[in-house]
């Protein structure tokens, strides 16, 4: 792949996420045109010519992303995803729990076992222990004192997040991997 088929396939990607809002992702497509046009053929076409404010054009929108996707690379997506998943993890640029949310859902796109259960456990405790984007929604010293009582169990499914995560990236960029 070229750099070019990179970048639209990585918006493609973040789009059908939810990681790229509809506004973000229609603005991009208008901006490269022809990259679009180039790598999706018909499809660009289509996606171009979507009203994005129509009721149901996002719908519309991500089945002709994925569409594209299963026509140009098949089984590709969730790889995809959990690459760029893990990738940001890694980079610190995503959290914990989006990573976890992100690999357990994606589990069942891929062969039993290939992404770890680590990743299922860590999601599944992470739901007692609130997101940090919510602080602002406690008192502050109930939130110094859960996430202080929280550190050391945080700072373990980090470590574990990052080892299980980083061999989970070799694999995926290797050819271990296999569509499901």
């Amino acid at each position: 792949m070229t750099v070019m088929s990179d970048r639209v396939w990585s918006h493609l990607e973040q789009f059908l996420s939810g990681d790229l809002p509809v506004t973000a992702f229609e603005a991009w497509l208008y901006a490269h045109v022809e990259e679009v046009e180039t790598v999706l053929g018909s499809r660009g076409g289509e996606l171009l010519e979507l009203d994005y404010r129509g009721k149901y054009a996002v719908r519309q929108a991500k089945k002709l992303v994925e569409e594209a996707y299963e026509a140009a690379r098949p089984g590709q997506l969730a790889r995809d995803q959990a690459r760029r998943a893990l990738t940001e993890f890694l980079a610190g640029s995503r959290d914990l729990w989006s990573l976890a949310r992100t690999l357990a859902v994606l589990r069942f796109d891929f062969p039993e076992g290939f992404i770890p259960d680590e990743f299922v456990y860590i999601d599944s405790e992470l739901d007692e222990i609130p997101h940090p984007s919510h602080e602002r929604q406690w008192d502050a010293v109930e939130w110094q004192r859960l996430m202080s009582a929280k550190a050391p169990v945080l700072a373990e499914y980090t470590r574990a997040a990052t080892e299980v995560g980083t061999e989970l990236l070799r694999r995926l960029e290797s050819s271990e991997w296999r569509v499901a």
